[in-house]
């Protein structure tokens, strides 16, 4: 039993709306959850908790190292951008060839991406000359919950099995 016909011959059923509005429910309750917490956890506490919750050493450095390092690019990035603000360079202008445009963009790009390279072996090297290596350890104090935190995590459990339920039973 369909729902509707669309053009071109399209069915619509039950099911499938059912199933995609509740895929749209968790994806808003997760959008909701990861804004609140990248609003209220600072970065090293996100990275941190991911230790805990034994996600692999190396990803969890990998991606520390990724998030320090996005604001080097786009510090880098600022800096590229006021060189082509000085020189009165647009890359929107319409007047100019596109060919041009294209030509200065995709160098700016490529001496972006390569001081990027050069920034990250002269990191990894300074790193290894302080002791750095796969086997170094972190240590990561022990942290309680606290009550207000218990009561977030048990209304945050609950909204994300509930919400789904009532919108399964609503339709």
């Amino acid at each position: 039993m369909f729902a509707a016909t669309l053009p071109f011959g399209i069915h619509m059923y039950w099911e499938s709306i059912i199933f995609g509005l509740s895929l749209f429910a968790k994806f808003v309750i997760s959008l909701s959850f990861i804004i609140l917490l990248s609003a209220t956890t600072t970065m090293q506490a996100m990275l941190e908790g991911a230790a805990r919750l034994r996600i692999p050493r190396l990803f969890v450095v990998v991606m520390g190292l990724t998030i320090r390092y996005l604001y080097v690019f786009a510090l880098v990035y600022q800096k590229i951008q006021s060189a082509f603000a000085a020189r009165c360079f647009n890359g929107f202008d319409r007047r100019l060839p596109l060919r041009y445009r294209l030509n200065v963009i995709g160098n700016a790009a490529g001496s972006l991406f390569v001081r990027a390279l050069d920034q990250g072996e002269r990191t990894y090297a300074a790193m290894c000359c302080r002791g750095y290596s796969s086997a170094s350890a972190a240590y990561y104090a022990a942290k309680p919950l606290h009550a207000a935190e218990w009561v977030f995590l048990l209304f945050g459990a609950g909204y994300l099995i509930v919400f789904p339920v009532l919108v399964y039973w609503m339709f």
